[in-house]
């Protein structure tokens, strides 16, 4: 448990999904060969990598891993990614809450908004709980606005694409840009669809 908290410290400053990816595949690296050396064996199994990796995405996107209801805490801004990531999947988060843990920065790249709007199965539909904390930056800029070529053209465009029957409150968002002449857009979602939005600050947009 001592030796999670500090691979959790180190991955929390990581800053995007590919750079996640690599820490997690030289984490279960390795944790399998701490686990051959223990226990004498040169070639431990694959099963025991993927149970190191699913450890640390846990560890990682999770208040001490995911809690018992499938809540997620998130605390850095490649959490928020892995919840984007998701929803274009088709992962609604229905009977789901996101809590941020942290103010996150999104300045360094173009956002992903999360959900999208040109298919019923991808609207995030979940919790979103800002817990008073602040998303900093999130931005859609440069060529991106000119020739909607962002993410596959969503056409929803804010910290979320879209959303169906979620509630989104708690949550302070300064200095987001999302600017485009080809798409719908708005600060916290491009299209809202049965949303409640509760306690929601805005700046610098």
């Amino acid at each position: 448990q001592h030796q999670a908290a500090g691979l959790y410290i180190v991955l929390g400053l990581i800053h995007s999904v590919n750079g996640l990816q690599l820490a997690l595949e030289d984490l279960a690296h390795d944790l399998t060969h701490q686990h051959a050396d223990q226990q004498g064996d040169a070639n431990a199994d694959a099963e025991v990598k993927g149970e190191a990796v699913e450890m640390a995405v846990q560890v990682v996107f999770a208040v001490f891993g995911k809690d018992l209801e499938g809540n997620y805490a998130v605390y850095a801004p490649a959490g928020l990614e892995w919840v984007s990531s998701q929803v274009d999947e088709g992962r609604t988060f229905e009977g789901v809450t996101i809590q941020l843990s942290n103010d996150l920065d999104l300045s360094n790249d173009n956002w992903n908004p999360i959900g999208d709007n040109r298919t019923d199965d991808a609207a995030f539909s979940g919790t979103f709980d800002g817990n008073g904390h602040t998303i900093k930056g999130a931005h859609i800029t440069g060529d991106h606005c000119f020739n909607g070529a962002v993410y596959g053209s969503k056409e929803g465009w804010g910290l979320f694409s879209v959303t169906d029957g979620a509630t989104i409150k708690n949550l302070k968002v300064d200095g987001a840009t999302f600017a485009s002449y080809t798409v719908i857009s708005g600060t916290i979602a491009g299209y809202a669809n049965n949303t409640t939005f509760e306690n929601i600050e805005i700046s610098n947009t």
